[in-house]
């Protein structure tokens, strides 16, 4: 089966995400962001902007809405990201959920996709530079119209030494479909990255935060 479009741009928010030590030194800082400020990622979507001190672009290009701060000690950081990309499928697929059967094909369809980011998603844990510590795959509603593939991997990056010892990162993606606008998908993702004893509740907690601002225009 030829591999969509959007599992390719959701596999490199995984290659970004853990890639991402280091980087807030570097990166531009952003203005504290009003609660209310949204920020677009195409197809109609858009997420909240990063509220409180010390967020920074990434400046990559690809990905424009992607953030990075430090969380405590320099080799502690959290990563944002959000963009959309197309599903492969099409219009003509969701106006025949209308037919008999319809509905049937469309939900097949939309596992495909699924499915797709998943295995991608575990298969960059295959090599060698990951030893993987955890990884969970499910199916979870944002709302009643957003239906999302989540993601969850915690793994040891043998090429990324902190004392000696490899640093551990936490990779979260949603890959969401949003009623009825299945031909386009947002994937918001959230990474954080430290030392074995740095990982913390907080962090996933504001990496959630940012997941759940998703919204799509009607």
């Amino acid at each position: 089966m030829k591999t969509s479009r959007v599992v390719v741009v959701f596999l490199r928010h995984a290659a970004i995400g853990c890639c991402l030590f280091g980087a807030a030194a570097q990166a531009q800082t952003v203005p504290d962001a009003e609660p209310s400020q949204r920020i677009e990622i195409g197809g109609g979507f858009s997420v909240g902007a990063p509220t409180g001190e010390g967020w920074r672009k990434t400046g990559d290009p690809d990905y424009p809405v992607s953030y990075v701060k430090v969380l405590g000690p320099e080799h502690h950081s959290l990563a944002l990201i959000a963009s959309t990309g197309p599903t492969g499928i099409t219009r003509e697929d969701i106006l025949g959920m209308r037919q008999p059967g319809g509905v049937d094909k469309m939900f097949k369809l939309m596992a495909g996709v699924f499915e797709r980011v998943s295995k991608m998603h575990a298969a960059s844990m295959l090599k060698p530079r990951f030893g993987a510590v955890e990884l969970v795959n499910d199916i979870v509603s944002l709302n009643n119209r957003t239906t999302c593939t989540y993601s969850r991997i915690v793994a040891r990056d043998r090429e990324t030494l902190l004392d000696g010892v490899p640093t551990k990162f936490r990779f979260v993606a949603y890959t969401c479909l949003w009623f009825p606008g299945y031909d386009v998908a947002a994937s918001v993702t959230y990474s954080e990255r430290g030392g074995e004893q740095d990982l913390s509740k907080d962090a996933m907690a504001e990496g959630e935060r940012f997941v759940r601002s998703l919204q799509r225009a009607e």
